[in-house]
């Protein structure tokens, strides 16, 4: 095989684990839709081709070695979980296995930021027809789009998206184009959801201050101030009528963790394997067992070895030295820490993605 077939071959392979990958997303964003487990299992099913990309690398053993050391440790945890049965926490772990195996093909796609451009826009113009369809006088019908969700999970997935996206850019030491971060700000307003408001804010800020595209973020706060000035009244009303941005950044999620945390150290199985919700958290109980915190999720169903994987990305993150990852890093995390969102689930590709990408600037600073 020559160069030019060889590149062909690899273009073409490229195109078809992207639209793989694609599919994927889309079977999950189905699957939340519909809860139909038809779209689940197929969400599931497309992990084992894109499996593919990861038997034909060349992968340190060292990386194997550990993925199945991790693996190993939170099984044997999620079978002394006090509030979930074995199958429950070994089905969790397989969203974990299959976002990793799809944030690897996503790291080795050589035009990867190509098809989350289309999972974005596809996405936008779906959130584009809800705002035309329900206008924004009751956002409370916004939680009606996905079964079992809110408008702050749909504007999680904006910032979600937004992050992998900006990731892919990073990836090939490019910048971010500003219409993503930008209609990302733009539809988590339209959304109502503190979080999203707040995350996206960050990241535009962010992605105009590392382009020093300082005058532009000037125009972009004078705007703000004056529409802020102009309908002062109105955008009061409304927030006190409509959001949850009279509490501050508080809410039930503060509540729910100091409930959690309450007395965990005064029992060893509550603080090595979770706890029974039943016997400490009568406010997660009233909301459907959700306490809308992935952490809290991950330590009812892997205790305390779930929390140190945690702290373990967060400081491989931090001693990364690099700002925009390590400010990616700590966004997506917070978002975690604000919803049930990762660890484990489909949207841990992202954090799978950050981490690959650290993982091959160290590699290539040892080399050099």
């Amino acid at each position: 095989m020559n160069m030019n077939q060889n590149q062909k071959y690899l273009l073409d392979q490229s195109y078809i684990f992207g639209t793989l990958i694609v599919i994927q997303f889309f079977m999950y964003f189905m699957y939340l839709r519909t809860e139909s487990y038809i779209f689940l299992g197929t969400y599931f099913l497309i992990s084992l081709p894109l499996l593919m990309v990861l038997l034909n690398k060349a992968i340190n053993q060292k990386f194997f070695l550990l993925l199945g050391l991790i693996t190993l440790i939170l099984a044997t945890f999620g079978l002394f979980s006090q509030e979930f049965p074995t199958l429950i926490t070994y089905y969790n772990l397989l969203y974990g296995i299959s976002s990793l195996i799809t944030a690897y093909a996503l790291f080795t796609l050589r035009n990867s930021e190509t098809f989350i451009k289309i999972l974005f826009w596809c996405y936008t113009s779906l959130i584009l027809y809800y705002f035309y369809a329900f206008g924004f006088s009751d956002p409370d019908l916004y939680n009606e789009v996905l079964k079992g969700s809110s408008r702050n999970y749909l504007s999680a997935i904006f910032v979600i998206l937004l992050a992998l996206l900006a990731l892919s850019f990073e990836k090939i030491k490019k910048p971010t184009p500003l219409i993503y971060p930008l209609v990302t700000f733009i539809c988590c307003v339209g959304l109502f959801g503190r979080s999203g408001i707040v995350f996206s804010l960050v990241m535009l800020i962010f992605i105009m201050a590392r382009q020093k595209n300082y005058k532009l973020i000037g125009v972009f706060f004078a705007t703000i101030i004056v529409i802020c000035i102009i309908k002062f009244n109105t955008i009061i009303n409304f927030i006190e009528l409509n959001t949850n941005f009279t509490n501050g950044l508080s809410s039930e999620r503060s509540i729910f963790l100091t409930e959690y945390l309450t007395g965990i150290m005064h029992n060893n199985s509550d603080f090595f394997f979770g706890r029974k919700l039943s016997d400490c958290c009568s406010w997660i109980q009233s909301f459907q067992n959700n306490p809308h915190n992935s952490f809290i999720m991950g330590h009812l169903r892997y205790g305390i070895a779930h929390t140190l994987l945690s702290v373990g990305i967060l400081i491989y993150i931090v001693l990364s030295r690099n700002l925009t990852l390590t400010l990616f890093g700590v966004v997506i995390l917070s978002r975690f820490f604000v919803d049930q969102l990762g660890l484990f689930t489909p949207y841990d590709t992202v954090l799978f993605f950050l981490l690959f990408i650290i993982h091959s600037n160290n590699t290539i600073k040892k080399s050099a």
